[in-house]
């Protein structure tokens, strides 16, 4: 029988935690059902998600659903789930936008350097999840650039691979 993780609302430090607690150090015996409906956050919390379920996704043992609204580093967390896993409700909406952060230094090239790691993981991380090539994450940057958020339904969001299938 597979559990049900839920991740609701913002991606941030009590998101992590709950992760932690819920896939660290476990056996991975059992399956997860892991139901997304996030506006986004913090991109450190979709990069562990996807470092954390590892296990679980090599082993066909990780479903994710996209529900409600999928934005940010939400759709990464979707795609994380495992090759034939990974679904969405047909009246999901999914967002994507270039990566940001913010930061505490004020030092230009403290800056630099921190957006160029954030820009390489989230090239990485689209190339890998979405099996597309390295062309195509330049044509996502590309469609995001100087954009706030580019928002695409479901079937969009199968063409580029991030889900399996489309619930109607």
């Amino acid at each position: 029988m597979s559990k049900i993780f839920k991740i609701m609302g913002e991606l941030n430090s009590s998101t992590m935690v709950a992760m932690v607690e819920e896939f660290v150090g476990k056996p991975v015996d059992e399956g997860y059902n892991v139901v997304v409906n996030s506006e986004g956050g913090d991109s450190e919390v979709f990069f562990a998600f996807y470092d954390i379920t590892r296990r679980h996704r090599r082993d066909h043992l990780l479903s994710t659903l996209a529900i409600g609204e999928v934005c940010s580093g939400a759709p990464v967390i979707v795609a994380s789930g495992s090759p034939g896993m990974r679904y969405s409700f047909q009246h999901t909406m999914f967002g994507m936008h270039e990566p940001y952060m913010s930061s505490t230094s004020d030092d230009p090239a403290v800056l630099q350097s921190e957006l160029q790691c954030l820009q390489s993981n989230i090239d990485r991380f689209y190339s890998m999840l979405s099996s597309v090539t390295e062309t195509s994450v330049a044509t996502w940057r590309k469609r995001l650039k100087g954009k706030s958020m580019v928002y695409f339904d479901a079937k969009a969001a199968l063409k580029w691979k991030l889900i399996d299938e489309v619930i109607e």
